[in-house]
């Protein structure tokens, strides 16, 4: 790895999936298909303080669009996982993502990166945040 790297930070706001009631996932963030794809260095979980109820777990996905480039993004791959026990949504608290696999090919028509939660509760100001590096 070189000792120079151009890091993208971004952070996600899950406002659009607030007082879920039931199992989903969403898609995040669209890789382009002309980038080579990206490796994440790093990915968070910063709570709001508005939970109201359990977090069933946590899944940081790839997902790949259906048909071209638009459509619903179908999941693909998994690469890293939340356990349910592991992560409070509170206030400044922030929770690490063990990633499983860090790069995310883009294939021919592109990929995102999304979540898929389980159980009831992704409530409040959730934020998802990731450092990555495009290319391997």
């Amino acid at each position: 790895m070189a000792d120079q790297m151009d890091i993208h930070n971004v952070a996600l706001g899950l406002g659009g999936i607030h007082t879920q009631t039931a199992a989903g996932s969403i898609a995040l963030l669209p890789v382009p298909k002309w980038g080579g794809g990206i490796t994440i260095l790093n990915a968070h979980l910063r709570g709001g303080g508005t939970c109201t109820g359990t977090l069933n777990g946590v899944r940081l996905v790839t997902m790949t669009p259906c048909g071209t480039a638009s459509g619903t993004p179908t999941i693909s791959g998994t690469l890293g996982t939340i356990a349910a026990a592991t992560w409070t949504n509170s206030i400044g608290v922030v929770t690490a993502i063990p990633l499983d696999t860090s790069y995310v090919s883009v294939g021919t028509v592109g990929a995102w990166i999304g979540l898929l939660y389980g159980g009831t509760i992704l409530s409040g100001d959730v934020v998802l945040n990731l450092s990555y590096v495009m290319g391997k």
